[in-house]
């Protein structure tokens, strides 16, 4: 893998991609993650209103 230079880039598109690849895959798992920690939240909430017994 060739060490990436800025200098060198030809284009705004391979700046981003080049430089910003891992900052974009951390945040869409992070995005992933809160997404579905507030779906389980809202199933325990939704259940708890029905009457199930919560587990702490």
């Amino acid at each position: 893998m060739r060490r990436f230079d800025p200098r060198q880039c030809t284009s705004a598109s391979e700046l981003f991609q080049e430089a910003h690849r891992v900052e974009i895959i951390a945040t869409g798992v992070l995005s992933l993650l809160v997404v579905l920690a507030g779906l389980f939240v809202a199933s325990r909430r939704k259940a708890q209103r029905a009457g199930a017994p919560v587990l702490n």
